[in-house]
């Protein structure tokens, strides 16, 4: 999976950067989930107070509440995959097989 996202249309500078760290069950590089949350808030009460939408924002949110509500809030954005692993009952790591 992460051959694919990684070589195709889905590449980005995130995935290259979290997805090998992910791998190694690596949450401590990069932006914490709690400040990024911080900062997304702070981008919907703006774009609010001036009449602009930003639903990818609102949506993305939820998934932010969804880690720090599960403890996640000091673990890099990276970390956010946990909240899927544990809606899905698996973990995205090398060497794991697919239950």
């Amino acid at each position: 999976v992460a051959q694919v996202v990684t070589t195709g249309t889905g590449r980005s500078f995130a995935a290259d950067f979290f997805i090998p760290l992910t791998l190694k069950n690596r949450f401590d590089e990069g932006y914490p989930v709690k400040s990024a949350y911080k900062d997304m808030i702070s981008a919907a009460e703006i774009s609010a107070h001036k009449g602009i939408p930003l639903p990818v924002v609102n949506a993305t949110a939820v998934t932010f509440q969804m880690a720090m509500a599960e403890g996640f809030g000091d673990l890099s954005k990276g970390g956010l995959i946990r909240v899927f692993e544990k809606l899905l009952g698996t973990e995205f790591r090398a060497g794991k097989e697919a239950r």
